[in-house]
């Protein structure tokens, strides 16, 4: 059974929610990615985030991810998930749905998890109940050690966020690079 890392993180405003999702086969690609993109900057540490990071660091990280062989998509809605069941189908049945994926342990990694666990959501027993499709099976991941790939996604979905509203230099390359471009209904 082949195994996959999966990062999702979103990016939103009144308009749009937009999750991004990136994955891995192997999680040392995404440690590549941050310690290329902190050479590259003369920072031996730094926590990435797009809103907060000023253009020299955005565009230095964002060129790691466009130039690497990551996976990614996003998936879009004009609402945000409110409840248990929501996030579920967002962050797990629709990112599984969408994932060009099957027959294979995914191990999902999403920021903010461990604030809806400790609300007593159960999210991988929602999700259940919605389905999980391709025969995949999920592991929600709650470990804050693969913090690399939650700023990855963080990066890709703010900036396809922002491209929505704005042209940027890097919208074209962000849009080839996508594997896919889905949305929740």
């Amino acid at each position: 059974m082949n195994k996959y890392h999966v990062f999702v993180d979103e990016s939103y405003d009144l308009a749009v929610f937009v999750l991004a999702i990136v994955w891995v086969s192997s999680i040392n690609e995404i440690k590549r990615i941050k310690s290329d993109a902190l050479k590259k900057l003369g920072k031996p540490k730094y926590n990435f985030h797009f809103i907060d990071d000023p253009p020299t660091i955005r565009n230095t990280f964002l060129g790691e991810i466009l130039n690497s062989a990551l996976n990614m998509g996003v998936l879009l809605s004009s609402r945000q998930p409110k409840s248990c069941m929501e996030y579920a189908k967002f962050y797990v049945t629709e990112v599984v749905r969408v994932l060009p994926i099957k027959n294979s342990l995914l191990f999902l990694h999403v920021k903010g998890l461990k604030n809806w666990v400790s609300k007593r959501c159960d999210i991988l027993a929602e999700a259940v109940k919605l389905g999980i499709e391709n025969g995949n099976y999920v592991k929600l991941d709650l470990r804050a050690n693969e913090r690399e790939g939650i700023e990855i996604a963080d990066y890709v979905a703010s900036s396809f966020r922002k491209c929505l509203h704005e042209k940027e230099d890097y919208c074209n390359a962000l849009e080839r690079k996508l594997k896919f471009i889905s949305y929740i209904s």
